[in-house]
Formats: structure tokens, C-alpha cells, sequence
């Protein structure tokens, strides 16, 4: 399983405004389901040089920011919900 954390970013419609890591989350595991594994994608907040500054960042509706893709579905989902089907 592989894991990876990502900087936070912001939709440019507000309309289409979903919590300001989903995007980013959703676009990195985009980025490596060619692999062909079981993807869990979170955000890590803190000094990079400074472990003991990190933590997981959390997510505004409750619990931390955190996506997982099941590689033999191809299925996205955040908080157990199915955001998508990757082709």
C-alpha cells in the first residue's frame, strides 16, 4: 500500500469549493494509479525538518484529511464515500 502526503490548496470556483485538500489529494492519487496498488492519501502538516512538528492535518467535517483508492476497483473514496471510478 502506498502512502502520501500533500500540500493543501484551494479551488478556483467557489461554487465548486469542496474542503481545501480534496482537490490535491484526489489529483495525486490520480497521478499514481498507473502502479497498480492500493493508494491511502493524507495531509501532513509541520516543519518538514522537524518530525516531531508534524501532524496529519484535520479535516473540517470532522477526523483528518484523508482519501484511499482500492486499486482492483479502481474506486476513490473519502470518508467511505465513493468519490469516483478511475479509468
Amino acid at each position: 500500500m502506498a502512502t502520501c502526503a500533500i500540500l493543501s490548496a484551494e479551488a478556483d470556483d467557489p461554487s465548486q469549493r469542496q474542503p481545501t485538500h480534496v482537490h490535491p489529494l484526489q489529483s495525486e492519487i490520480e497521478k499514481n494509479v498507473s502502479k497498480g496498488m492500493d493508494i491511502d492519501a493524507y495531509v501532513k502538516i509541520g516543519d518538514k525538518g522537524v518530525k516531531t512538528s508534524q501532524r496529519q492535518m484535520d479535516d473540517p467535517t470532522g477526523g483528518y484529511a484523508f482519501m484511499n483508492y482500492d486499486a482492483p476497483s479502481k474506486k476513490l473514496y473519502r470518508k467511505n464515500m465513493l468519490i469516483k471510478t478511475i479509468k
